[in-house]
């Protein structure tokens, strides 16, 4: 019965973390036009990449991680000039 309970679970943190991977990378790729927001929309891009790696790192999914990076550096020069900051722990 555990283990039927624990694979219920996994499978619901699979499909959310897939779709907040797609959500992620949506938004860390979205190019908008010069306009008064941009620089809140090169904050929110940042952050979206910040999350995008933090969440490929805590799965372990070596292609999403590929993926991930590789659109970040080939994506506009706007994210050149962004802080992307990814908090790493050390497990003892």
């Amino acid at each position: 019965m555990e283990c039927k309970i624990f694979l219920i679970v996994m499978q619901f943190f699979i499909t959310i973390s897939d779709s907040l991977y797609h959500l992620l990378m949506d938004l860390s790729q979205s190019r908008v036009s010069c306009s008064p927001e941009i620089l809140e929309f090169e904050t929110l891009a940042a952050l979206a990449c910040s999350c995008l790696l933090s969440l490929v790192v805590a799965r372990g999914d070596t292609g999403k991680l590929l993926t991930a990076v590789a659109a970040m550096l080939m994506f506009s020069s706007k994210l050149a000039t962004q802080a992307i900051k990814v908090m790493l722990f050390e497990v003892s």
